[in-house]
């Protein structure tokens, strides 16, 4: 019997709506510190590390520190307007009783992804966010580790954005597009399923296993 493959999470968009305090957290960072750029152009770069998303966007690089700092804080604040995807529980009751093990790489700093999980009650066997790493998404760099801490090489990924499809792709994992969450992916390469909720997934990986 082959042993079952690894299974990542992107964390916003995937399994927690957090769309609407990222546009509140963006809005108090251009009232704070008088930048232009709205939460249109930042919303297409999520999914990515904060500073990369400054950088594309245009945001001044003596602005960045300060910026995340207060986007952050406000995140932290206010985290109670995170909320769980219907199913998720669901779903993590699935895995937990077929034994897959799990893994979540979030472009969500440590402190932030922390305070959401704990508030969900959602556990993994390893979390990898920006403050662990070099360099993020679409950036292989997580893959090895995640390659090292699980001895394996079958993995899967859900993610709802490109830079998840192409993380998946230049880690050699499958990827699941989540469509349900917050980007349109510009390449079908490497797309194994595409989900519309996280029963859709669940329903999926209960096929899946079936291999197993």
């Amino acid at each position: 019997m082959k042993n079952k493959p690894i299974i990542g999470f992107d964390l916003d968009g995937v399994l927690v709506e957090s769309i609407s305090l990222m546009n509140k957290s963006w809005d108090n960072v251009r009232k704070i510190h008088k930048i232009e750029q709205k939460f249109e152009e930042y919303k297409k770069n999520i999914g990515i590390e904060f500073t990369e998303i400054l950088s594309n966007i245009g945001v001044p690089k003596e602005k960045w520190t300060d910026i995340k700092k207060t986007y952050f804080e406000y995140n932290n604040v206010n985290s109670n307007e995170v909320y769980l995807y219907e199913g998720v529980n669901e779903l993590f009751e699935y895995l937990n009783k077929n034994s897959f093990r799990k893994f979540l790489i979030t472009s969500k700093n440590r402190k932030n992804t922390t305070q959401v999980l704990k508030k969900f009650n959602l556990n993994f066997d390893l979390i990898l966010t920006p403050d662990d790493v070099n360099r993020g998404k679409p950036d292989p760099e997580s893959s090895y580790v995640v390659k090292k801490f699980f001895k394996s090489e079958e993995f899967i990924f859900v993610g709802d954005m490109e830079s998840d499809r192409s993380f998946s792709v230049n880690s050699g994992f499958k990827f699941i597009y989540s469509k349900y969450g917050y980007g349109e992916l510009d390449s079908k390469e490497n797309v194994e399923h595409s989900i519309e909720n996280i029963f859709d997934l669940k329903k999926h990986l209960e096929n899946f296993n079936k291999n197993y």
